[in-house]
């Protein structure tokens, strides 16, 4: 039996319910969400709030929730802008561009002229050279590699964000060989 764990139940058992799975218990509400609550608060108040979007909440937990919403509220307009944006509405948390990416936007667009540099003399660019020059422009500014490590994700992050295809080098020599031929 496919997915089914643990020891089988016993014939006498078999008309009680099963287990629910027990997973992450903290749900993050979505911008959208999150104005949804403080607009309703600011219509209905925080008790009829708090029985309508956490009705089976109680302890602390509800009083957590209380202060989450009181938190939103404070953060309105933040949050409101955020719901507006088609592309954040449906994020959780945010953080401004850039953050997790260690090195500058100077380091970056370094990194960006040495592989168009590269290129245009028709050297194809890999992962581990793009990494190793990162690294250097880390070093350069100070960083470890505990705190900057020039990973997988870092580098399609790198890529996306200055519109590199990772086969933009193979369809250019492409390119390059088909104009040959064409001029003889």
């Amino acid at each position: 039996m496919p997915g089914v764990r643990g020891r089988p139940r016993l014939p006498a058992n078999a008309s009680l319910p099963a287990k629910k799975r027990v997973g992450l218990q903290r749900k993050r509400l979505t911008y959208e969400e999150k104005l949804r609550v403080i607009e309703y608060h600011a219509e209905h108040g925080m008790p009829s709030t708090m029985d309508h979007f956490y009705p089976n909440v109680v302890g602390l937990a509800r009083e957590s929730a209380r202060k989450n919403v009181h938190t939103w509220i404070a953060t309105r307009a933040s949050i409101a802008a955020r719901a507006s944006d088609p592309i954040q509405a449906s994020h959780r948390c945010s953080r401004p561009h850039g953050v997790s990416s260690t090195l500058g936007i100077e380091s970056e667009d370094r990194l960006v002229r040495w592989i168009c540099e590269l290129r245009t003399n028709g050297v194809p660019v890999t992962h581990s050279m793009l990494r190793d020059k990162a690294l250097e422009e880390a070093e350069s500014k100070g960083l470890s590699t505990d705190v900057f490590k020039a990973g997988e994700s870092w580098i399609g992050s790198f890529k996306r964000r200055h519109g590199m295809d990772r086969y933009d080098h193979r369809r250019r020599s492409e390119h390059a060989e088909n104009d040959e031929h064409d001029h003889n």
